[in-house]
């Protein structure tokens, strides 16, 4: 594989158009550093060939290019910010920090230079982002023939809609699954002073090698599984509201236990005769189960 070392001198700052603030990115020993400030910050992270190779820009401006990159931290600060993720191929973590405002990450195949390329994160996903109500993490992967994976843990913290969507069809292990060799964590506490809104979480077609945890309470919130598949335990949190757990239509796998609580509000579960559990799941506080 050829890769160039960057420099631990290397550091770079990239002014964004007016409107967008300024962005600083530096590079040393591997690790890709991306400061923003308190204006709203639009950055663009895109693979290119080989693992390790990283380009990235800030807005609509120039892209600059990285070599032997093995982990990324993105803090961006105050402002309605949003991170794209194209294409990326690292061998270790990346961690991101939206701070407050609205914000949107997301993670998926696609590239500005035309073919869908695999995405390959080797270590764990950790995205704080700020618990206001606009806030929104989407990972795709829907074109064939190539995949996502993340090796370690995805954890999601502050984001009211989460949707995970691989391109898969069963709950199978398929090559366009979104899989994720760790744990799969999912939290949604809101910021200080804002008012909760209902959260949504969709899965479907991910894979989870280690165990699944999310809690949310953000009342009248929905969690929606399908044609997933999970090797370790899972257990839903649902707080106050009327709540909906939706795991009808397509089956999934469960290969541990599995668990899911409803407090307050009247809460439903749509289940389907199809799933493969390996014991019999644990359904608490729930009015309705279908």
């Amino acid at each position: 594989m050829n890769r160039c070392i960057v420099s631990a001198l290397a550091a770079f700052a990239l002014a964004a158009p007016a409107a967008q603030g300024f962005v600083t990115m530096t590079a040393a020993g591997g690790k890709l550093v991306i400061q923003g400030d308190g204006a709203a910050d639009a950055v663009t992270l895109e693979g290119l060939t080989a693992v390790g190779e990283v380009r990235t820009r800030v807005g609509l401006g120039f892209w600059t290019t990285f070599s032997g990159i093995r982990s990324i931290k993105v803090k961006l600060g105050a402002g309605d910010d949003s991170l794209n993720v194209h294409g990326l191929a690292i061998g270790g973590d990346l961690k991101v920090q939206m701070g407050e405002g609205e914000d949107f990450l997301r993670i998926d195949k696609t590239t500005t230079l035309g073919p869908a390329l695999s995405v390959f994160i080797g270590g764990d996903v950790q995205a704080s982002m700020g618990g206001q109500q606009g806030d929104r993490v989407e990972i795709d992967s829907p074109t064939a023939a190539t995949s996502l994976q993340i090796g370690g843990t995805l954890r999601l913290r502050g984001a009211p809609t989460v949707d995970i969507d691989g391109g898969g069809g069963t709950s199978s292990l398929e090559v366009d699954d979104v899989t994720i060799g760790g744990s799969l964590i999912v939290e949604e506490p809101f910021a200080e002073g804002v008012a909760p809104v209902p959260c949504l979480v969709d899965l479907d077609d991910v894979n989870v090698g280690g165990d699944t945890d999310i809690e949310l309470d953000g009342g009248g919130d929905t969690v929606e599984i399908t044609d997933s598949q999970f090797a370790r335990g899972v257990e839903i949190r649902l707080g106050g509201g009327d709540d909906l757990l939706f795991m009808g239509g397509n089956p999934n796998r469960f290969d541990d236990l599995f668990s899911a609580s409803g407090q307050g509000g009247t809460d439903a579960v749509d289940d389907d005769p199809g799933h493969a559990y390996a014991s019999p799941p644990v359904f608490k506080g729930f009015e309705t189960v279908l």
